[in-house]
């Protein structure tokens, strides 16, 4: 363990020299990445480093290393798959039935969409950026071999989290400290990434792992302790900065439903003492502009943009306009009340236009299919959530630990997919995407692992061993 521990700090310190040395990152990174392979050549640190570098190291920041370090991180996780597995398709890990429909049916989907595209150019390169991200998450799913690859997961993770969160304090401390820009517009920090929202649903889901780590029985000393809280103080810290209110309020729901199952007592007392000291500091006219600021209260709903895709659905039902295409349409559903607040606000559709709610996108793009797809990918992730937490329960209490947090992340991305797109599944962007799909490629290695258990069990017609929770 102690290796690891030193493994996963020379990650953190080299990738952090990286940040701060911006203006070099693109010879830094290629050069890094290159010496840790052939020099260090470690398993769990390759597989670890990827991670780090496909959520932290792939943004438009960096521009020119972004396309190597895709392509080096995709030929790594190809060659130690192929070194584990090699050629023999019989011995490659298998997916659960339902995973497998799930995928038929995107593809399908994405598929009939694009046949029917305006623009099947466009389209068709967003059909292949989801194959090609979905063969990298069945990588990462074949290279899942019990718990320990679990928490090299969920560390690499935190890590990326902990680079970006770097990269917004820089970007903050060069702003002033100020939550406002010198024309009044509210200053949102993303750092490396191009979008606080992503950000923020990043940030809540390294947050959720972290408060994990709390009930996990390795993490148990006082020392492991005090280093999560610091970790989950950096997480509310960066939180404020980036002011993602919708990776806020999943936040809450992630934590109030984790604590509500693993530990009841801290929760009763969070909301005994927490609510009225909040409620008390509203009332100080500082405290409650500065919560007025970052809550936007002035910035209206995102109702208009929810009508906007609503209205391209129904023009498109059956095939949508395409993968990748609603940009392209927008203008036609929009009103020009809603470009003049825009205007006025700044913030016209800051990068790739979108409804800013995930299945009404899916709808909009691909028709009614899309909806199907969008709801079933859900759906079959709280299935998998809940089977896990049940049948782990008396069986394992690390995997139930985790089980329960993932079903919690689960339900705060939900929350979070009604108000932006970004995150959950947006055609192969792997930086944006990966934290998500990482956590829902740990769920299926654990429902897969507990069908596995249950056969086994059934076959030898005896009850399994039951660990103490």
């Amino acid at each position: 363990m102690a290796k690891q521990i030193n493994i996963y700090l020379i990650t953190f310190v080299s990738l952090l020299i990286a940040v701060l040395t911006i203006h070099y990152v693109p010879y830094l990174v290629v050069i890094l990445f290159a010496a840790f392979l052939f020099l260090i050549f470690q398993r769990n640190f390759i597989i670890l480093l990827t991670i780090v570098l496909f959520i932290s190291f792939t943004s438009f920041a960096f521009k020119g290393a972004r396309d190597v370090v895709t392509v080096l991180s995709i030929a790594a996780l190809f060659y130690l798959f192929l070194k584990q597995y090699g050629l023999k398709y019989s011995e490659y890990p298998a997916v659960p039935m339902e995973v497998s429909y799930f995928f038929l049916l995107l593809i399908v989907t994405l598929i009939t969409s694009t046949l029917f595209s305006t623009s099947t150019g466009q389209s068709l390169a967003s059909l292949l950026h989801t194959i090609i991200f979905f063969m990298i998450c069945y990588l990462f799913y074949s290279l899942i071999r019990d718990k320990n690859k679990i928490y090299i997961y969920i560390f690499g993770i935190i890590i990326a989290v902990l680079i970006i969160d770097i990269s917004i304090y820089s970007d903050f401390i060069k702003a002033g400290f100020a939550f406002h820009l010198n024309n009044g517009i509210l200053a949102r920090f993303a750092g490396v990434y191009s979008n606080p929202n992503v950000v923020g649903l990043t940030l809540f889901i390294a947050s959720c792992f972290i408060l994990a780590l709390f009930y996990v029985e390795r993490f148990k000393s006082r020392r492991s302790k005090f280093f999560l809280g610091v970790l989950l103080l950096n997480s509310a810290a960066a939180f404020i900065i980036t002011d993602s209110r919708a990776a806020g309020i999943a936040l809450l729901i992630g934590f109030i439903f984790i604590l509500s199952i693993l530990n009841r007592k801290i929760l009763r007392r969070v909301l005994l003492f927490g609510l009225p000291i909040l409620l008390f500091l509203f009332l100080i006219p500082p405290i409650q502009n500065a919560i007025f600021i970052l809550l936007r209260v002035d910035e209206g709903s995102r109702l208009h943009l929810w009508g906007e895709g609503l209205r391209m659905f129904s023009d498109h039902f059956l095939t949508g306009v395409g993968p990748g295409m609603y940009g392209h349409f927008y203008v036609s559903y929009t009103s020009s009340f809603y470009i003049m607040l825009a205007e006025k606000l700044q913030q016209l559709y800051r990068g790739v236009p979108n409804p800013h709610n995930f299945i009404i996108a899916m709808a909009a793009e691909n028709g009614i299919m899309g909806m199907i797809t969008a709801i079933s990918m859900f759906a079959l992730y709280f299935f998998f959530a809940f089977k896990c937490i049940k049948g782990y329960k008396n069986i394992d209490r690390d995997y139930y630990v985790l089980s329960v947090v993932i079903f919690g992340i689960g339900l705060g991305v939900l929350e979070n997919s009604f108000f932006e797109v970004m995150g959950i599944m947006s055609y192969g962007f792997i930086t944006h995407d990966l934290p998500f799909w990482l956590t829902y490629i740990i769920l299926i290695f654990m429902y897969q692992r507990l069908k596995k258990i249950k056969k086994f069990d059934i076959a030898a017609n005896v009850q399994p061993v039951y660990l103490k929770s």
